[in-house]
């Protein structure tokens, strides 16, 4: 699509997702950055620059990447759940909580801003609110190991300091 039309921002954005699947973050990068250049409202390429920083584990440089996508679209459940992660990893725990439970409110069905959610809850010691948050995820995902492991050091942990 590329070669049919340069100029075809969204045959970049697509390239891009490609090139992450396969973890060839330079050919990524182009990728998005082209489309970024030929539009830089496609909040899809603002995303995926903010997948790899997030993938390199460069949380600033993705929260920043994030944050654009999401200005651009404010309504997107993925974007606030992507902000929070990235705010969670840098330790900002209560603004991740509201942006992950904003990402739940546009779409009650995101299991991962849930499961974010739970898992920050339970960082900051709201083990009550987590169990809560993982309950309510277990009627959505039954067969998700992850929710039952949290659930379980949950339960450890609030048996260990009682």
């Amino acid at each position: 699509a590329i070669q049919l039309d340069p100029d075809f921002t969204y045959a970049y954005t697509l390239s891009g997702h490609e090139y992450i699947s396969s973890e060839n973050w330079d050919k990524a990068m182009t990728c998005f950055r082209n489309a970024i250049r030929l539009d830089p409202r496609h909040y899809n390429a603002w995303y995926g620059v903010g997948m790899i920083f997030y993938s390199q584990e460069k949380y600033s440089q993705a929260e920043y990447h994030f944050v654009k996508a999401l200005e651009i679209n404010r309504g997107s459940s993925v974007l606030y759940c992507y902000v929070g992660m990235v705010l969670h990893e840098q330790k900002k725990s209560l603004q991740a909580l509201d942006m992950l439970t904003r990402a739940i409110a546009i779409d009650p069905k995101n299991t991962l801003a849930q499961f974010k959610k739970a898992s920050v809850l339970f960082s900051i010691g709201q083990y009550d609110a987590a169990l809560i948050e993982l309950t309510l995820l277990k009627q959505k995902a039954p067969k998700e190991a992850p929710i039952y492991f949290l659930m379980g050091k949950i339960y450890k942990k609030k048996k260990s300091d009682s």
